[in-house]
């Protein structure tokens, strides 16, 4: 079958059918390549945190080249203005420590399933600490490139934006399956949430820069924190002893984060976010 066909082909699929290709493919080209690193680097000489290097450099090869002509509008990668992004970090921030602290009150409502993390504890500290943080970066720019822009950008051209965030979070809460089926259905709402924040950050400034810094740093702080924790205490349901005070405090501080992401959301004037 000749070029011009195949691309016949492609066109003619649905907008939905063409940009989670796409987003997978976005996606598949971040993650894959820092498997391979980091797996090499861990077998031959874990001393020399090398594979965080070459990733970073290759990271921002791939940057520049999603974001060429002809591409530019679906990575979706525009600069901002000084106060959006003030109010967009001040949102988004806001928004997804809201559901980290609902998280914890979901935990003390249903008991949740044991999580598996990954030990770093037979590595070098530079390297375990290196692996992690570029762990966070990768899931933090890819996830949003492929997700928030690549996806969720032509689906709301197509379909607005209720809709357009509604199928990426979907699609993004689907790929976290690999936690496990059990651990999965717990998460399966945060996911979603999360996903819904992210992707109303995406179209109140119509960029996903901001969306790219809170995911890189939440999850590169994440993933340090849960290598150098000790393992937390599991607290009894409150339907066995009853509410306790750090029940109802979590309650209240994700109610006022949710209340103050709102605000923030509210702030922001899509007309005027780019420079």
């Amino acid at each position: 079958m000749k070029a011009s066909s195949l691309l016949n082909v492609w066109r003619g699929l649905p907008v939905v059918v063409r940009a989670a290709v796409t987003a997978f493919l976005v996606l598949l080209a971040g993650n894959l390549p820092w498997g391979v690193l980091a797996t090499a680097n861990a077998r031959l000489n874990p001393s020399v945190p090398w594979a965080a290097l070459v990733m970073a450099c290759y990271l921002w090869l791939l940057w520049r080249w999603l974001g060429r002509r002809g591409r530019r509008s679906h990575l979706r990668a525009n600069p901002l203005r000084g106060s959006v992004w003030g109010w967009s970090l001040l949102a988004g921030a806001s928004g997804l420590l809201a559901l980290v602290v609902l998280l914890s009150v979901l935990g003390r409502l249903v008991s949740a399933p044991p999580q598996q993390i990954p030990s770093h504890a037979p590595y070098p500290f530079l390297f375990a600490l290196s692996a992690l943080v570029m762990s966070g970066v990768v899931s933090g720019v890819f996830e949003e490139a492929s997700f928030r822009g690549f996806l969720q950008a032509p689906l709301e051209q197509r379909y607005g934006p209720a809709i357009a965030i509604a199928v990426t979070s979907l699609f993004f809460a689907l790929i976290h399956l690999t936690h496990g089926l059990a651990l999965f259905a717990f998460l399966l709402p945060y996911y979603l949430a999360i996903s819904v924040v992210y992707g109303i950050l995406a179209w109140r400034t119509g960029s996903i820069l901001p969306g790219v810094a809170l995911h890189s740093v939440g999850d590169a702080v994440s993933n340090v924190v849960a290598w150098r924790r000790v393992p937390p205490v599991a607290r009894p349901l409150v339907w066995q002893t009853g509410p306790d005070w750090r029940f109802g405090l979590a309650l209240i501080a994700a109610i006022i984060l949710a209340l103050i992401a709102a605000w923030a959301f509210r702030r922001m004037d899509p007309r005027r976010a780019a420079q």
